[in-house]
């Protein structure tokens, strides 16, 4: 997750950060954390227009789940699939039916909470965004 963070920060800079997963649980935030605008709601952190700053705070460590939003969207349910053993979001890579299960379950709720971009750091590391030519811009640079 930090060699990607270091590398592409252009592609989550100034996005609106929800914290689903921190070291496997919540992000408990610090007075400190809450005076630079941190918001935390029903178990996730959120924080609107990431910066340079935040982005290399102490806000990553393993087992952690990002989903990027529109501004003030807000999160309505997620699980913590990091926290899955060797989760992957492609399902022909799902060892067995409950993976596959849960798998299934992360792509509904990248729907339905109407995610724009995501990063998993779990048994695996995965990003996500609904904008193919990143995708396209992040292998072309990372080859």
């Amino acid at each position: 997750m930090k060699n990607f963070i270091s590398d592409f920060p252009q592609f989550i800079l100034n996005k609106n950060l929800a914290v689903i997963s921190f070291d496997s649980g919540s992000m408990i935030l610090t007075d400190e954390e809450i005076s630079r605008g941190w918001k935390f709601e029903n178990e996730v952190a959120y924080f609107e227009f990431l910066n340079l700053n935040e982005l290399y705070g102490p806000i990553f460590s393993i087992y952690d789940q990002w989903f990027f939003l529109r501004t003030g969207a807000r999160i309505k349910k997620s699980d913590i699939f990091v926290n899955y053993l060797g989760f992957t979001i492609d399902e022909s890579n799902a060892k067995d039916l409950p993976n596959k299960d849960i798998t299934k379950l992360f792509w509904k709720t990248i729907e339905e909470e109407n995610v724009e971009k995501f990063i998993l750091n779990g048994d695996l590391f995965s990003f996500g965004t609904k904008n193919k030519s990143e995708i396209t811009r992040i292998k072309n640079l990372w080859i």
